[in-house]
C-alpha cells in the first residue's frame, strides 16, 4: 500500500481524494501486413516496393543492414542514428540500386571531378572504391572531416530534419561547399519512417524466432541447470549457447524498443 494511505483515518466529514492517472499514448510503428512478390503492404493502405524492403534488410557486405550494423560499430550511432545513416544510402544510392555499386561499392554517391570510374551525373562522377569497407570508411572519412556536426546527430535518440540540414548546410543553411541546396533533412526524413517500419518487422521476427528457439532448448534442462543459475565456469557447450542467445534476445527487444521511440517522435 502507498505510505500516504498508511496515515491517521480521515474523518467522515473530509471529501475523498481522487486521483486521476495521466492516459499515456504512443504512436505505434505501422505493421507490415502484407510481403508479395514485387511489393510489400504496410497497414491497410501503403504499398511500396519490395527491392527497398530487401535492401534496407540485407546484411551481406554493402546491403543496408550491414550499413546500419556498421554505423552502430564504425561511426557510434545509436539505433536511430544508424537508421538515419541507412536512409542516407537509400536516398543517396537509390536504394542500392543507383551508381553501378556492385562495381563501384559506392553507396552515398560520393563524387570526385576525377574519379576511378566512368559513370557519371548531373554533379559529377561517381567515384569506384576497391570494397564495400573502402567505400563505408569514404563516407564516414568525408562525415568526420567536413560534417562533424552530423556525426554528432546521428549519436542521439532523436533529431528534427532542421537540425539535418544545418549539420550537413542544406536548405536553408546551405552554403558553397555543403552537401547539398535540397532540402536534405525532410528527404532523409521521408524515407527513415520506411527504414525504421523494415528494421521493426526484422527485429520482431528474429526476437520471435529466438523466444520460441529459447524455449525448446531450455526443455534440455532441469531448473537448477539453467545457465541463469550457475557460475561460466561451469557451463557446457549448451549451457553456454542457451545463454547467448538469452542474451540475443535481450538486445533485440532494447533495440526495437529504442526504435519505437524514436519513431514516436518522428
Amino acid at each position: 500500500m502507498d505510505p500516504i494511505l498508511q496515515q491517521q483515518p480521515i474523518a467522515k466529514k473530509t471529501p475523498s481524494i481522487v486521483t486521476t492517472i495521466p492516459v499515456v499514448t504512443k504512436e505505434e510503428i505501422p505493421k507490415i501486413t502484407q510481403i508479395a512478390s514485387n511489393v510489400v503492404q504496410i497497414g491497410n493502405k501503403k504499398w511500396i516496393d519490395k527491392y527497398k524492403f530487401d535492401y534496407a534488410l540485407d546484411t551481406k557486405p554493402g546491403g543496408g543492414g550491414w550499413i546500419y550494423n556498421k554505423a552502430k560499430a564504425d561511426m557510434g550511432a545509436t539505433e536511430f542514428g544508424a537508421a538515419l545513416v541507412l536512409a542516407f544510402a537509400c536516398e543517396e544510392g537509390g536504394w542500392g540500386k543507383g551508381n553501378d555499386q556492385s562495381n563501384t561499392h559506392n553507396m552515398f554517391s560520393l563524387l570526385s571531378k576525377n574519379p576511378k570510374s566512368k559513370v557519371g551525373t548531373a554533379h559529377g562522377n561517381v567515384i569506384t572504391y576497391s570494397s564495400w569497407d573502402e567505400g563505408f570508411s569514404a563516407f564516414k572519412n568525408l562525415i568526420d572531416e567536413k560534417y562533424s556536426g552530423f556525426n554528432d546527430l546521428i549519436k542521439k535518440e532523436i533529431v528534427t530534419a532542421d537540425d539535418i540540414n544545418k549539420a550537413l548546410l542544406s536548405g536553408s543553411f546551405h552554403k558553397q561547399g555543403g552537401y547539398t541546396d535540397s532540402d536534405k533533412g525532410k528527404a532523409l526524413f521521408g524515407i527513415l519512417k520506411y527504414v525504421i517500419v523494415f528494421l521493426n518487422y526484422s527485429f520482431t521476427e528474429s526476437v520471435k524466432k529466438l523466444d520460441d528457439e529459447i524455449k525448446e532448448d531450455e526443455k534440455k534442462f532441469t531448473k537448477v541447470t539453467l545457465p541463469i543459475y550457475l557460475p561460466n565456469a561451469t557451463l557446457n557447450q549448451d549451457q553456454l549457447n542457451l545463454k547467448a542467445k538469452k542474451g540475443a534476445l535481450l538486445s533485440l527487444q532494447n533495440e526495437l524498443k529504442k526504435l519505437a521511440v524514436s519513431y514516436g517522435k518522428l
